[in-house]
């Protein structure tokens, strides 16, 4: 298993999704198929970084898991994941959704 620790890639500030794009890059192009990812010491995850965080680990082939992650930058994946939740029952056809009828 590969242990990378996101201090030496990012400093503190995880803030552009252009930089973890090239981060998973990076990552996909290693031998190692299991990959451990430390936040350890990151401060700081912008919406738009922890959404293309999650999107490209997904479409990554490689076995990523997630360690050491501080509680602000845990709520903003888990600010993430219940945004993208959102849009799912939001994405249902017409058919799929319940009206009410709302009298004033």
């Amino acid at each position: 298993m590969k242990k990378i620790k996101l201090i030496d890639k990012f400093e503190e500030n995880i803030a552009t999704r252009e930089s973890v794009v090239d981060f998973f890059r990076w990552i996909n192009k290693l031998v190692s198929k299991d990959i451990m990812v430390d936040f350890n010491e990151i401060e700081f995850i912008s919406r738009s970084a922890a959404h293309e965080y999650l999107r490209q680990s997904k479409k990554s082939k490689k076995n990523i898991s997630n360690v050491n992650m501080g509680s602000e930058v845990e709520n903003m994946f888990e600010y993430v994941k219940s945004e993208k939740d959102i849009k799912k029952k939001s994405n249902k056809s017409p058919s799929q959704i319940k009206i009410s009828t709302i009298c004033i």
